[in-house]
């Protein structure tokens, strides 16, 4: 899975915990009040969760590109330098006739 990581770098959790007054609110409301205010907390930290966890997979796939060099990658490396070529580490003499 191919995630872009700049995404979730730039998408801020947006925490909303409720003030005192609110809390006061739902006390003084009732029951019903506060298990709405308390569902709607756990609303939002199942959403962080489901966000870091998305991070962190983003955070992996980094990680393992990070991880790989032109040894173990499927890809050839486009900086091959050109001292391992055979050819490059040859004298002039080499390629004359004999």
């Amino acid at each position: 899975m191919l995630i872009d990581p700049i995404l979730f770098i730039v998408i801020p959790m947006h925490i909303r915990l409720p003030t005192r007054e609110e809390i006061h609110t739902a006390f003084v409301q009732g029951e019903a009040a506060v298990v709405e205010l308390i569902l709607d907390l756990g609303t939002q930290v199942e959403g962080w969760a489901r966000q870091l966890e998305t991070q962190a997979m983003a955070l992996k796939e980094l990680q393992a590109q990070l991880s790989k060099n032109s040894q173990n990658s499927s890809k050839p490396s486009n900086s091959r330098s050109p001292y391992l070529d055979p050819l490059f580490n040859r004298s002039i003499n080499d390629f004359r006739a004999t």
